[in-house]
């Protein structure tokens, strides 16, 4: 006998055993058709840093180099897809569909990250230090590996993917100039107040006040790029509709599956233009980030320290995803043209550009904002070692990720209006946690000192250490979410492309309201889904009471009585407008308080022998930290904005030993 498995290593994905999709009830055969996949990354650097001092003038310099090779072995769908309908189907061997995906499934990444930096602090008083510096940063694009790959393969016509009628230009992917501009400057200074008459307000020597500027720029990270690498035209996503027998070879492998299906597979005739695509901006570049802050700190006597200090950030050309050919047809004929760009119109199959297909980009067009007032405390009292800070801050802007959590924070990557990314999504972003405070401790037992100079004392009751943390902040806020209320005014394909979910907001209706009540209005409830046949005579249900109790009578309500309005066609047309009038992130969910603490015995066995037993105890006083709810309101009644059908985190002990020598 013998043992195998239908998952090689990433090195061999391209092996695996062939996905089986069985009709629903039975376990489907194979693995996914993201797996196998695996990712090798060579680092090498080189880093030097220089500083003298002349006089009053510390210069410092520096260079960081980086050779970044990565190896990228994933190409989804590669060893083909078999989708059933029925068992009788898959007993005869007659699938309905088969996809297979066709491109390179390793790729080989280059980046080359160029970072130097030069600084001067200026000590003009001996109480008076200011810092002028730049940095300069080049990380190139990595991306243009996917130009290189397609432009070599599609102008061959012997390796080509796509149809060679169509132009060069729309079977590759783009190349994107390298962004050789990033210059960051940065000035600080810290001044030691010498104030003769304000001697007992800033102390002798015991108070700085610390004030600076900067610019960073960040990197693109490799999802954007990995992306785009496993979509057209980088590859080719085939399926093939067929009802014939004997599709499935006797070897269900990728290689098996590929020499199978080769002479059905439309290489060669396919345009790419139509197939859905994930891209980026012609002028994609690194996003960058201005810093700024000014705070005070006090000594008082040997042991203490007081902290505050103001700190804001202004993010700009952050990355944000954006659908770059909307479906708008239906918002044009029934809205005309209020919510589209001026002389923008929807082509014949109601898409921005009709012969193109889905396409979602990512582009710098999501900036931030951050303010903040910081404070902190510090002490120390003999065996006791205490901190505290507290935080209020305010964060805010259009896009806090390119990808949507479905829950907390950036609960959709996507603006509900395709044309108005921008102000319109505009509002307290996923890291907008406005009071966060938290303390900790640390407290060394001592041994009584009547028992100090008795080694079997000292080994007994020596050694032990208490400690402990406690955090408590804001609730994270989430975005009330349709998910599928089937809107006309949606991108359904695209929302399909995109994890299944509307980009829709509801309508707002009274704030007071319970945060889970939801209307519904008659049209929907009796046509779209079917809920009674019976019209409310308000013009609306309360759509908890249709998912609570499916076979009770429905609770007619006014719009003053739920919190949140469904976007349907019905209102649409009632408010004038087909996107919901509720903002990102309107809704809090649970406050979070979480305390540990943890108790260490230290017993020396030797002199370069120690023994350490630990009990940590995580979230000791077993507080529910419930997060945020069901974000989508389709699920009212039933847990959307409920925190009751949350669970929680619960205590966790954990004992551990450490032996080191």
């Amino acid at each position: 006998g013998g043992s195998g498995s239908t998952i090689p290593a990433a090195s061999d994905a391209d092996k695996a055993f062939a996905f089986f999709d069985l009709p629903a009830g039975f376990l489907d055969i194979g693995p996914a058709t993201n797996l196998p996949q695996g990712r090798l990354n060579d680092n090498y650097q080189f880093l030097d840093n220089f500083s003298i001092n002349v006089g009053r003038h510390t210069f410092k310099a520096g260079l960081d180099l980086k050779r970044r090779l990565t190896d990228s072995n994933f190409l989804p769908n590669q060893n083909g897809s078999f989708r059933f309908t029925s068992l009788p189907a898959f007993f005869n061997n007659m699938p309905t569909t088969v996809s297979i995906g066709l491109g390179k499934n390793v790729l080989n990444f280059t980046e080359f990250d160029q970072a130097y930096y030069f600084e001067d602090s200026f000590k003009i008083k001996d109480n008076f230090t200011l810092s002028l510096g730049v940095r300069y940063e080049n990380t190139g694009q990595p991306i243009n590996i996917l130009n290189e790959i397609t432009t070599k393969r599609e102008s061959d016509p012997t390796t080509a993917l796509f149809n060679t009628n169509v132009p060069l230009v729309d079977r590759t992917f783009p190349g994107v100039d390298t962004d050789n501009n990033n210059f960051a400057p940065r000035i600080g200074f810290a001044y030691t107040p010498r104030l003769g008459f304000a001697k007992k307000i800033f102390g002798e020597g015991k108070t700085v006040i610390r004030g600076g500027y900067g610019l960073s720029y960040d990197l693109a990270f490799y999802n954007i790029l990995l992306n785009s690498a496993t979509a057209a035209p980088v590859v080719f996503a085939a399926t093939i509709t067929t009802n014939t027998a004997g599709l499935v070879p006797v070897d269900p492998t990728g290689p098996g599956v590929r020499a199978a299906i080769a002479s059905r597979i439309p290489t060669g005739s396919a345009d790419p233009r139509t197939i859905s695509q994930t891209g980026i901006a012609n002028d994609f570049h690194n996003p960058y980030t201005q810093q700024y802050s000014l705070g005070i700190q006090r000594q008082f006597g040997n042991n203490t320290i007081v902290e505050a200090r103001y700190v804001g950030t202004h993010g700009v050309g952050l990355f944000q995803s954006v659908n770059a050919n909307p479906s708008i047809g239906a918002v044009f004929n029934d809205f005309g043209s209020n919510f589209l760009p001026a002389g923008v119109r929807p082509s014949p199959n109601g898409r921005l550009v009709g012969n193109r297909g889905l396409i979602r980009n990512r582009i710098n067009g999501a900036s931030s904002s951050y303010n903040a007032l910081q404070t902190r405390f510090d002490t120390r009292i003999k065996n006791l070692i205490v901190g505290a800070s507290y935080t209020y801050s305010k964060q805010i802007d259009n896009a806090s990720e390119i990808f949507g959590t479905f829950g907390g924070g950036g609960t959709s990557a996507f603006a509900q209006n395709p044309f108005d990314t921008g102000n319109g999504e505009r509002a307290l972003g996923a890291y907008d946690f406005r009071h966060v405070f938290s303390t900790n401790f640390i407290y060394g037992l001592p041994i009584p000192s009547a028992l100090r100079g008795n080694k079997i004392a000292e080994k007994v009751l020596g050694g032990y250490e208490i400690s402990g943390t406690f955090r408590t902040n804001s609730a994270q806020r989430y975005t009330p979410t349709q998910a599928f209320f089937g809107s006309p005014y949606t991108d359904a394909a695209f929302a399909g492309f995109n994890g299944g979910v509307e980009f829709l907001r509801p309508f707002a209706g009274n704030p007071n309201a319970p945060v889970s009540s939801v209307a519904i209005d008659n049209d929907t409830a009796i046509n779209v889904f079917g809920f009674t046949n019976t019209p409310s005579p308000t013009g609306f249900y309360l759509l908890n009471s249709f998912n609570n109790s499916p076979n009770s009578a429905p609770v007619p309500v006014t719009l003053d009585q739920v919190r949140f309005i469904a976007n349907t066609e019905f209102t649409a047309k009632l408010f004038g407008n087909p996107y919901g009038n509720v903002s990102r992130n309107a809704v809090k969910g649970d406050e979070t308080f979480l305390a540990n603490f943890a108790i260490f015995k230290n017993t020396k066995i030797r002199e370069r022998m120690n023994l350490q037993f630990r009990a940590e105890f995580f979230n000791v006083f077993n507080h529910p930290n419930l997060g945020t709810p069901d974000v989508f309101v389709d699920d009212a009644g039933i847990g959307f904005g409920d925190l009751n059908f949350n669970d929680a985190d619960r205590r966790t002990i954990q004992y551990g030993l450490k032996l080191t020598f």
